[in-house]
């Protein structure tokens, strides 16, 4: 057979094969097709879902006011059903319908029960038809409060549910934030963050934000309170419905503290007179009035419960002119509540306390504060409870120690007991901080509520300890008679306020407040050191936080804050900036003799007669000077420092009634080029019986 004539090719069996393998092939791809198309359609219809039940969650959360009102969302008319601008029912997304429906669970948490639920349980549902006829599900379920809300995961159809989320938050750290424990036994802390001033494009209304964190010891939030404060411009815009400021509400159950908005009312108005300022002067000018109708209210005023004038301004120069009709300045305290800032009382400022950087830094001081706060507040709301009479007056006026002098007598161990510095003329400029300690006026009803002795008292008190480095107001002053100016001795920045970049770490760098620097000054005997005081000032109500700015100055925005400022002291005593080098160590001897059964003894100083312990000492030209206890009860000794050149002259005083004093002064003149400790010599006080041979020689 010939090869070349042989056909090649594919028989019928071999087509036929091939035709059944790829028709398999083919029915597994297009069913595997069906079920990836099948699964996607049913992952876009879950997303849809979930998409709208959070859209009706979000949609329940903005509400205008709290109780039924014409016109407007409230919180009361949330219900199952019921409540927000998403209706209840059919909604086609794409090509599915789902079926939308909530449920609302009213949670009143005091007993006798409150006007409104404290929360409202919620529970969103969306159900739909797959496109295998299957019936689908899913829930969300979220909390709905006055004041704070708070999703849940989601849920499967069966309604199980999960825990709410905790978020955590990251402490600040001293000295710029300071945390405030008010419940030892949670472990709750409460601290304000860095404010935040800006300047609006018209250069006059400085707007400052802050949030209050109140956390636990796993730093989970709890409540964040975000405020914010603002100066506007203004005009009387007649009587209209507007809103009343925020009210505390406690929840009992957690030891937390929230706000609720205030009501509706017909009142006095105003409108933003600026379309350069912030929109927030909307509310500022609208809702910032007092008067109208006291329905309801626990205050003869509304805004300032201190019953200060309501009085509106403008400045005609520099003098604060009161208006009915037309513009007028104004300073608003904001808190946001559901998403929107709501008004607020205005603030009131009772304590400012001025310490250096370094100071709050220190564990131990931080303490002190903490406890010199927890006194102010505790002082504050004794003196609510026991002398305001509301409205009709403030019964006495309300005053506490100062820090330096509370702190004396009460730091805690290993702390401070002075906020004094002392500094050589000519060394690093040092940062001061001014710390504001803030507390609102409560009505009766809730001072009721406020036990004072009880440890977490501060939980239930609507306070604030915030930092005022860059809004107060800080000046030098000495009631001294000063050889040189104040200026050549010591300055303390006070820039305008102007807008700060932030999360920068040293916000001192874009505008300085409370940065003082010591000078150097001339060596000569007039000038060894001298006492001079750093003061921080701040209007006591809005205008503390948010004054109104010019080009050259801040101004409050009424009569009421202008008569009232809080000032915060500290001490600054500058010394020669050559002493440290200049000088030499002086010291002395204080006897104290009496006659006893006709002989010499010496004075007691732990007996009944403790001469010892009454005697003081004055010294000039010395530093860092003391007059030390009893040695092995005979003498007291006495140690200075002295610049070369210069006599130090001790003088005693509060000696035994009769007593002789010899010498006194002591005086001990130093030689410029002496080079090591001199001993000054001795200082008697005895009896004027005792023959003066009788008395000890004096010997170092």
């Amino acid at each position: 057979m010939n090869r070349a004539n042989r056909q090649t090719g594919f028989g019928l069996i071999e087509v036929m094969v091939a035709f059944v393998v790829i028709a398999i092939s083919a029915a597994a791809l297009i069913k595997l097709q069906n079920l990836y198309l099948r699964s996607e359609g049913e992952a876009g219809s879950r997303e849809s879902a979930i998409l709208l039940a959070q859209s009706k969650l979000e949609d329940l959360r903005v509400f205008d006011t709290l109780t039924t009102t014409s016109g407007k969302v409230a919180y009361q008319d949330i219900g199952d059903d019921t409540g927000g601008q998403l209706a209840a029912g059919d909604h086609t997304l794409g090509l599915t319908t789902f079926t939308l429906s909530w449920d609302v669970t009213d949670q009143f948490l005091t007993t006798p029960a409150s006007d409104l639920p404290e929360f409202k349980d919620v529970i969103v549902t969306v159900a739909w038809t797959d496109r295998e006829g299957q019936s689908r599900s899913l829930s969300l379920a979220g909390i709905i409060s006055p004041q704070q809300t708070t999703d849940k995961e989601l849920m499967t159809g069966s309604g199980s549910s999960g825990e709410s989320p905790q978020v955590t938050y990251t402490p600040g750290v001293a000295p710029d934030v300071v945390a405030i424990t008010i419940d030892v036994a949670q472990g709750i802390k409460q601290e304000t963050t860095k404010p935040l001033p800006k300047v609006s494009n018209s250069g006059g209304s400085i707007q400052v934000q802050f949030d209050t964190v109140t956390y636990d010891e796993q730093s989970s939030k709890q409540v964040l309170a975000d405020s914010m404060t603002l100066s506007c411009e203004c005009s009387i815009n007649g009587t209209a419905q507007r809103q009343l400021p925020a009210k505390p509400l406690a929840v009992s159950n957690d030891s937390l503290l929230y706000w609720q908005e205030g009501d509706y009312k017909d009142k006095a108005t105003g409108t933003s007179n600026s379309n350069q300022q912030s929109d927030l002067c909307d509310i500022c000018c609208e809702d910032h009035f007092d008067g109208g109708s006291s329905t309801g209210s626990d205050f003869a005023d509304y805004f300032n419960p201190l019953n200060r004038s309501p009085a509106k301004y403008k400045y005609a120069g520099t003098t604060l002119t009161a208006v009915t009709s037309g513009p007028y300045l104004d300073a608003c305290r904001l808190l946001r509540l559901n998403g929107y800032y709501k008004p607020m009382p205005d603030w009131n400022l009772l304590q400012l306390v001025v310490v250096s950087s370094d100071f709050l830094s220190d564990t131990a001081n931080q303490q002190s504060y903490q406890n010199y706060v927890k006194y102010v507040v505790k002082s504050y709301v004794d003196w609510q409870k026991n002398t305001l009479n509301w409205p009709s007056g403030l019964g006495s006026s309300f005053s506490v120690l100062n820090f330096p002098t509370w702190l004396a007598s009460n730091a805690v161990t290993d702390g401070a007991t002075s906020t004094a510095l002392v500094r050589s003329a000519g060394s690093t400029p040092v940062q001061l901080i001014a710390r504001g300690i803030f507390v609102d006026l409560m009505s009766d009803d809730w001072l009721d509520t406020v036990d004072t002795s009880a440890d977490n008292f501060l939980t239930k008190v609507p306070f604030y300890d915030i930092n005022m480095t860059m809004l107060a107001r800080w000046s030098v002053s000495s009631t001294a008679t000063l050889p040189k100016s104040l200026d050549s001795y010591l300055t303390v920045s006070s820039d305008l306020i102007k807008t700060l970049d932030s999360d920068v770490a040293d916000y001192y760098g874009v505008y300085r407040r409370g940065y003082a620097t010591p000078l150097l000054e001339t060596k000569d005997a007039s000038d060894n050191e001298q006492s001079i005081q750093v003061n921080a000032v701040a209007y006591q109500a809005n205008s503390g936080i948010s004054p109104f700015q010019d080009a050259k100055a801040e101004w409050p925005v009424a009569v009421y804050d202008s008569a009232n400022q809080v000032t915060g002291s500290l001490d600054f005593t500058i010394k020669d900036s050559a002493i440290e080098d200049d000088e030499v160590s002086v010291s002395a001897k204080l006897f104290c003799y009496k006659l006893k059964n006709g002989a010499l003894d010496v004075c007691d100083s732990n007996g009944n007669n403790k001469a010892f312990d009454t005697i003081t000492a004055s010294f000039t030209n010395g530093s860092n000077c003391t007059l030390g206890g009893a040695i092995s009860s005979s003498y007291r000794p006495i140690t200075c420092n002295v610049r070369k050149g210069r006599t130090l002259s001790v003088t005693t005083s509060n000696v035994p009634t009769g007593y002789t004093i010899a010498p006194n002064p002591l005086t001990k003149a130093v030689p410029s080029d002496q080079s090591g400790p001199l001993f000054a010599g001795c200082i008697y006080v005895y009896d004027p019986g005792i023959a003066v041979d009788l008395l000890p020689t004096c010997a170092e």
